[in-house]
């Protein structure tokens, strides 16, 4: 697929360097937002600076091991002032956001 949308270059490109990882991933967001749109005035959907995404995990561990694939296939954690806690960024430097779902400490489903 050939696509001049930016968002969507980006996305492809999360998706390349995440390799069989992407399998794990469900993407949301802006970025996936112009794959969706079906009618053409929609096609013009404002442009994203990251890719957005989800990944189910059971405990803590299990989303630390996640990390650290990432971090063999190259992604680097970014622990900049401002960014949050997920935010990652690709080998060709494309933001990533990636939450862990899961009823843990870190993960979505969890009340405290």
């Amino acid at each position: 697929m050939v696509t001049t949308n930016p968002s969507v270059r980006r996305l492809l490109r999360v998706v390349r360097a995440l390799g069989p990882l992407a399998e794990r991933v469900v993407f949301i967001g802006g970025a996936v937002a112009p794959l969706l749109h079906t009618h053409p005035v929609m096609m013009l959907a404002r442009q994203t600076k990251d890719v957005d995404g989800v990944v189910a995990s059971l405990g803590y561990a299990e989303f630390e091991a996640f990390s650290e694939a990432l971090r063999s296939r190259l992604f680097r954690h970014v622990a900049t002032a401002g960014a949050h806690a997920y935010r990652w960024a690709s080998p060709d430097g494309d933001l990533f956001d990636l939450i862990p779902t899961g009823s843990h400490l870190g993960g979505t489903a969890n009340s405290i």
